[in-house]
């Protein structure tokens, strides 16, 4: 790479575009948010560049402490108002709503944005896994636009296989989202912004917690709160706690497998 022109580049700053000479298409958009340089053991100088695509944008912008209940399309168009509004000084990253399609989207939801979370946090951490569908962000001249569909890309059924097109593989277990016992609450008591039903009243000893036994036999205590929005009634969501800490989905640690592919197309 030419040394000075690495010099030159700044997190952030500019686009970084990777353009593919077999489909003629841009494989990958985004920008430069770490830089690493240094020298190797020979002395020759390095320059190591971490990227994030157009989704990495959402980052940038809070959206404030918003809750209600507002169709899944009147969320999104909330959200994207103020992202937009809060980087109108700096135009080239304003995204514009493209192509939404979800099938959901006039589906109404009790939602809470926290204050502090960016428009990434809400959207793609949140929402999205809430309601469904895949986002993307796609570049079309100078603008940016957000599309949100029940599915983005294609399915291919190319085998993957040692020796043939893989070239390593890695797996991680995760056990960050691993729990033993939870404190299940409900909608916040009227006059209230800090506390919220219980499940106090609904059990016999006035217990506020639902274990895993046999979870807790093999790993310990691992806590964990569950709120379900606008329950009022202890026993329903006495129910509701029971029936989420029985779901063996929610109790399993989550493995995490990294690929390293040749696409033999290119050859």
């Amino acid at each position: 790479h030419d040394v000075a022109v690495a010099e030159t580049l700044k997190p952030f700053k500019g686009n970084i575009r990777v353009f593919n000479t077999h489909t003629n298409q841009y494989d990958f958009e985004g920008r430069i948010y770490k830089i690493e340089k240094g020298t190797d053991y020979t002395g020759v100088p390095y320059f190591k560049f971490t990227c994030e695509g157009l989704l990495g944008y959402l980052h940038d912008m809070p959206i404030g402490a918003i809750t209600g209940t507002r169709t899944i399309s009147e969320w999104l168009n909330t959200i994207m108002d103020v992202y937009n509004d809060l980087v109108r000084r700096h135009p080239e990253n304003q995204i514009e709503i493209g192509d939404f399609t979800l099938s959901n989207k006039d589906d109404k939801l009790y939602f809470e944005i926290y204050r502090g979370d960016s428009a990434y946090d809400t959207l793609v951490n949140s929402l999205v896994p809430e309601v469904g569908g895949e986002l993307q962000i796609r570049r079309v001249g100078e603008k940016m636009y957000l599309d949100w569909k029940d599915t983005i890309g294609r399915t291919t059924f190319t085998p993957i296989s040692m020796g043939t097109n893989l070239l390593s593989n890695r797996i991680v277990k995760d056990s960050e989202s691993l729990y033993t016992t939870i404190l299940p609450l409900g909608a916040y008591r009227e006059g209230s912004s800090t506390n919220r039903f219980g499940i106090r009243e609904a059990t016999d000893k006035g217990t506020t917690f639902i274990d895993n036994k046999p979870m807790q036999a093999e790993f310990g205590t691992i806590f964990k709160v569950v709120i379900f929005e606008n329950e009022t009634d202890p026993q329903e969501i006495l129910r509701l706690g029971q029936e989420y800490i029985d779901n063996a989905e929610n109790l399993v640690s989550v493995n995490q497998y990294t690929l390293n592919t040749l696409d033999l197309s290119l050859i």
